[in-house]
C-alpha cells in the first residue's frame, strides 16, 4: 500500500470518528431542544389558565407591536445563516464571513429589541406582579438567554472563522475541515430552533 493510499485511509479514519462524534452532539442538541420546546408549551398552558384568575378590573395582557416587528432581526438571522451554509459549500470566503457577521449582528440587534419592548410594556403595567404578563416575561428571559448562548458560540465561531479566512490560501483548508462544516451543521439546527420557538410565541399569543 502507498502512502498516498495511507494518507486518503487515515483522512477517512478521521472524518468517521470526527461524524460519529457530532452525530452524538446533534443528538444531545435534540434532546436539550426537545426539552425546551416542552418547557414552553408548559408555559404557555399556564399563561391559558391564568387568564382565568385575572383580579378584577385587571388589564387583560397584549403584546405590544416592537415585539413583531422585532421577529423581523431573527428572521434575518436564519436567512444569513442559511447563507452560510451555501457559501461555505461554495468556499466563497468573502460572503460567507459577511453572512456570519450580518447573523451575529442581526441577533444583537434582536436582543436589544428584546429588552426594549420589555421596557415599553412596563410602562403599560404588566410588570412581573400582572397574573398573566408575568408569564411573557419569563418565557422572553429564557428564550433570549438560549439566545445569547447561541450568540456566544456564533462569535468564537466568528472569530475562528475570521482568523483562518485572511487570505485564500488559508481559506482552502478551513472549507476542507470537517470540524467546521460540522459545527456549522449543529449552529443551524439550534439556531432555526429559537427562530420557530419565537414565532409559535407571536403566534400563540396573538391568539390567546
Amino acid at each position: 500500500m502507498d502512502q498516498g493510499t495511507q494518507h486518503s485511509l487515515k483522512v477517512k479514519q478521521y472524518e468517521t470518528i470526527l461524524e460519529k462524534r457530532f452525530s452524538d452532539y446533534k443528538l444531545l442538541i435534540c434532546v436539550c431542544l426537545s426539552s425546551v420546546a416542552l418547557l414552553f408549551l408548559t408555559l404557555t398552558g399556564f399563561y391559558v389558565m391564568s387568564q382565568q384568575h385575572l383580579d378584577e378590573g385587571e388589564q387583560v395582557f397584549r403584546l405590544h407591536p416592537v415585539f413583531y416587528l422585532n421577529a423581523l432581526n431573527l428572521f434575518l438571522t436564519s436567512i444569513t445563516l442559511l447563507m452560510c451554509n451555501r457559501y461555505f459549500a461554495k468556499d466563497n470566503y468573502t460572503r460567507y464571513k459577511i453572512s456570519l457577521l450580518s447573523t451575529f449582528v442581526y441577533g444583537v440587534v434582536f436582543l436589544l429589541g428584546q429588552i426594549g419592548g420589555t421596557i415599553l410594556l412596563w410602562r403599560q403595567g404588566y410588570t412581573i406582579s400582572h397574573n398573566t404578563a408575568v408569564f411573557w416575561h419569563v418565557m422572553v428571559a429564557l428564550h433570549g438567554l438560549h439566545l445569547a448562548g447561541g450568540l456566544g458560540f456564533l462569535f468564537l465561531f466568528k472569530r475562528r472563522a475570521f482568523r483562518s479566512l485572511k487570505e485564500f490560501a488559508t481559506s482552502i483548508v478551513y472549507f476542507t475541515d470537517p470540524v467546521e462544516k460540522l459545527e456549522l451543521v449543529n449552529l443551524n439546527y439550534y439556531w432555526h430552533f429559537l427562530t420557530l420557538l419565537w414565532c409559535y410565541l407571536l403566534v400563540f399569543f396573538a391568539l390567546a
